[in-house]
């Protein structure tokens, strides 16, 4: 359809269609949104979606001599669910959780006094370092049925 404008005689002219559409703009708005969730969903691949190690990132003091410090480990809290929900790590490892979900999640250790993040909101992160050998359980404070367990090996 054309668009009509009146001109001075009191007739229309039909006027030029000019080459950025409605049409035009809706299919750039949805290739940018497909190409966002791409993007998005490429970043949950390989170790992110399976909660594995995240690079080191040199956590030791200045004037300290270290062994090789274990790897940080991820958690997610994604779909009301801490993934994965039993971790394995080393004495000394920092554990960071991601909330990926959009409503507010916690971090609270089950005897609530070892670590607890406060609430985090969608894409906040809570990171704790565990420092001796033991079975952590943990449990979202505003979703108590929401579970989940850090085992820390000597």
């Amino acid at each position: 359809m054309t668009p009509m404008r009146s001109n001075a005689s009191g007739g229309t002219d039909r006027q030029p269609q000019t080459p950025m559409t409605r049409r035009a703009i809706a299919g750039g708005a949805i290739a940018i949104a497909v190409g966002a969730v791409w993007r998005a969903a490429s970043g949950l691949t390989g170790s992110e979606a399976t909660a594995a190690s995240m690079a080191p990132g040199g956590n030791s003091q200045p004037g300290t001599l270290t062994e090789a410090s274990p790897v940080p480990a991820q958690v997610v809290i994604e779909n009301f669910t801490f993934s994965p929900d039993v971790l394995t790590v080393s004495v000394g490892t920092e554990v960071t959780w991601e909330n990926r979900d959009d409503i507010p999640h916690t971090v609270t250790s089950e005897d609530k006094t070892s670590f607890s993040s406060g609430f985090m909101d969608t894409g906040d992160r809570f990171t704790f370092q565990f420092t001796t050998p033991g079975t952590y359980p943990y449990f979202c404070s505003v979703h108590p049925m929401m579970t989940a367990k850090v085992v820390v090996e000597a």
